[in-house]
């Protein structure tokens, strides 16, 4: 319980976001076990499917995106939206975990990982197809993609809102709205920091890509590539590819995690803004 009230605090977007990579780093056991649980499988799956749209269609860096959804079309759109599943299942399994007084402290056990997880399992599934569909209309037009961005920075707390208070669906919405709007812009410069902030975070992942293609370029080009080369370069990119998306992914449910501290802190200065006025406004009556 007490973890629950301190969610309820006004903090700034520079607190905010502190307050997520705390949570992070304190509980990063538990975070590295659940991710590891339900992301690690379609990390692999994109990255096998990246892997061999790369060997199979010779395309240059720049246009490797596009080609691999013109190799699969929209099959690798299946992993991708599991992943996000995945990524807001963990979010909100710590979250569960935190406020049930389990963390912060040693790691989950995979039965209580399962106990908390069930709690949320159809809710992040629920909001996650609506989310894919909100996407999938917006990447349709740039009218759409405004309009979408204008109503969507609200709608990141609906999650927060419904998972968390536990309200009803059709409560929550009128609650992210209201909050949403009153504080659109703090929302949005907030997210687009710690996106930021996630993005430098990545960079480290180019590290290993950075030796892989030295390897390449220095030693198996220049002595000709065997059977066994080729293998062995395929296997590498395999991984180094899941671990981009693995991370990517993780990076993910740290955005979904700012959510959270940003509705408690603008629920607290909202509410209490309201209350504070009606109080004032009946003593002068």
């Amino acid at each position: 319980m007490d973890n629950r009230k301190q969610l309820y605090q006004q903090r700034g977007i520079s607190m905010c976001i502190e307050h997520t990579f705390d949570f992070v780093r304190v509980n990063i056991s538990s975070w590295l076990f659940v991710s590891a649980l339900l992301l690690v499988i379609p990390s692999i799956i994109l990255a096998y499917m990246f892997t061999k749209c790369h060997f199979d269609v010779q395309s240059d860096e720049v246009g490797m995106i596009s080609t691999f959804f013109q190799y699969y079309s929209y099959l690798p759109l299946i992993p991708i939206f599991l992943s996000l599943w995945a990524s807001a299942l963990t979010s909100y399994t710590l979250m569960s975990a935190y406020f049930d007084g389990r963390l912060p402290g040693q790691r989950l056990s995979l039965k209580e990982t399962w106990k908390y997880m069930q709690a949320n399992v159809w809710k992040t599934l629920f909001l996650s197809i609506i989310s894919a569909i909100f996407i999938f209309f917006m990447s349709q037009h740039v009218v759409f993609f405004l309009f979408g961005t204008i109503i969507g920075i609200p709608l990141l707390l609906l999650a927060p809102t419904w998972i968390v208070e536990e309200k009803s669906f059709s409560n929550a919405v009128s609650e992210a709205f209201r909050l949403g709007f009153s504080s659109w812009f703090k929302l949005f410069l907030m997210v687009l920091l710690i996106i930021l902030l996630c993005l430098m975070m990545m960079m480290s992942v180019a590290l290993p890509w950075s030796l892989y293609e030295l390897l390449i370029e220095s030693v198996w080009i220049p002595n000709g590539l065997t059977a066994s080369s080729v293998f062995l370069i395929q296997v590498i990119e395999l991984l180094l590819t899941a671990l981009f998306f693995y991370v990517f992914f993780l990076m993910v449910s740290v955005v979904m995690l700012s959510c959270v501290y940003f509705y408690g802190s603008t629920s607290e200065s909202i509410d209490d803004i309201t209350l504070e006025n009606d109080i004032e406004n009946f003593e002068n009556l």
